[in-house]
């Protein structure tokens, strides 16, 4: 029932397709989804990597890569709280677009020598998968939005 789906969304006239999708998909938090799983672990380890010391030097990088991974978390979460799959894809489009910055950055951080190649692959690789996540995900919005 569409009423169950968000505690404190009672007007079924409001409903969408999209609180159809999460209710029957199981997912009331974005925090369930996959694309946003892996965003908050790359979040995770630019965070542990920009607070290294040779990092201090390279402030402008460290606080871009770090907004970057932000932006790819926040903006998944804001997209799923618009209950619109055109809303909501869009968004994810913006995480992906945030997610493809975080990677270029640590391009930079290595060509810097602030990071070794394999770990800024290993981060990287999570990057990717989440965008791919998020791509599925689109796909999906975009067949069940209504035409």
């Amino acid at each position: 029932m569409i009423i169950d789906v968000h505690e404190g969304f009672h007007n079924t006239a409001l409903a969408c397709p999209l609180l159809l999708w999460v209710g029957m998909a199981g997912v009331r938090d974005y925090r369930e989804l996959v694309t946003w799983q892996l965003a908050n672990d790359v979040r995770a380890e630019v965070f542990e990597i920009t607070s290294r010391r040779c990092f201090q030097a390279e402030l402008g990088l460290r606080t871009q890569l770090r907004r970057a991974a932000d932006s790819a978390c926040a903006n998944i979460a804001e997209g799923f709280g618009r209950y619109q799959p055109r809303d909501f894809a869009r968004f994810l489009r913006i995480s992906g677009a945030s997610l493809s910055e975080v990677i270029e950055h640590l391009e930079s951080a290595v060509v810097a020598r602030l990071i070794a190649r394999d770990e800024a692959a290993r981060i990287q690789s999570l990057a990717r998968r989440s965008r791919g996540a998020g791509t599925q995900l689109i796909r999906y919005l975009q067949s069940a939005a209504p035409r």
